[in-house]
């Protein structure tokens, strides 16, 4: 353990966490707030626009569905920023649960050409149509996205949970 601790501190750090203590009555801001400055630090521009892929990660379907309703219907998004969410649970039927995983698999696979993400016909789509400086793609997830995935998001927001949930869903960044 020594020896693996003395190698990993002479490594840059992969990841970095923030621990954002909330309140039911603060979390919609919170999250808004954290969105805008994760995309913020982890944007790419893309034809004069900063985009990036988040997902937001809730232990169960119904805070993720209820996330993914505020977050469409908030009016607390900066004016200057469009907003894409996707929302990916368990309970889809299987047919409709396959076509997001399909689209999801081919979008966000990003380890053999990274700007291939870019030229993704339902992403062009996108950042065509969107005329705001900002485009945040967000994924509001279950642990469904822990589970034989091989995404590659810019950043994520998690519900507090398991250590092994937060090591799985960790990989999924960066």
């Amino acid at each position: 353990i020594q020896y693996r601790t003395k190698k990993l501190k002479e490594q840059p750090a992969r990841r970095k966490a923030h621990l954002q203590t909330v309140t039911k009555e603060t979390l919609g801001q919170a999250i808004i707030e954290a969105i805008c400055v994760l995309h913020h630090n982890h944007a790419q521009e893309v034809e004069n626009k900063k985009v990036s892929f988040g997902v937001i990660r809730t232990a169960n379907i119904t805070p993720c569905v209820a996330l993914s309703q505020f977050l469409l219907r908030t009016d607390k998004i900066p004016k200057d920023t469009d907003i894409r969410v996707l929302t990916y649970h368990s309970r889809f039927p299987m047919l409709i649960r396959h076509h997001i995983e399909a689209e999801l698999d081919r979008v966000l696979k990003r380890n053999n050409d990274p700007a291939n993400l870019f030229n993704q016909p339902t992403i062009r789509l996108h950042i065509k149509n969107s005329t705001k400086l900002n485009l945040i793609f967000i994924v509001a997830a279950t642990p469904v996205e822990e589970v034989g995935r091989d995404h590659d998001f810019d950043w994520a927001i998690l519900e507090p949970s398991s250590v092994r949930s937060l090591i799985q869903m960790s990989g999924r960044v960066l």
